[in-house]
This record gives structure tokens, sequence and C-alpha cells, in this order.
């Protein structure tokens, strides 16, 4: 074991995890919307649902990240 340790910044939106926030994410985002439960992983804003506040977050995110082109 080397020890070390990793820490990658993941921007809010980029549901599957690859480094940006793009139609993919979208997508799992329209798959959940308007879903109000446990589990959900695109609610962003805290309110425990899927609704306009979360796409306004995901919006401003909107090709960010490490890997986006």
């Amino acid at each position: 074991m080397s020890g070390d340790v990793f820490s990658i910044d993941v921007p809010a939106g980029d549901f599957d995890c690859d480094g940006c926030v793009e139609f993919d994410d979208l997508a799992v985002l329209v798959g959940e919307w308007p879903e109000e439960h446990s589990g959900l992983i695109t609610y962003l804003y805290g309110n425990g649902k899927v609704d306009l506040n979360d796409f306004a977050i995901f919006a401003e995110n909107y090709w960010s990240g490490a890997s986006c082109p």
C-alpha cells in the first residue's frame, strides 16, 4: 500500500461522476423528474424532491467539470 489519497471534485449535477456536467446527466435528471421520495440522486436543492430548483442548479453547472472538452 502506498498510502496515496486522491480527491476528485465533482460539480453539482454530475450524476454519472464522469467529471463533466453534460447531456448524460440531464437524462438522469429528467428520469427522476418530478419525483419526491428518498433515494433520489438528482435533488440538488435539498428539499427532497426533483423540481425547477434542482434544474436551476444543474443549469448553472452545465458543461463544467475537469473532463469537459
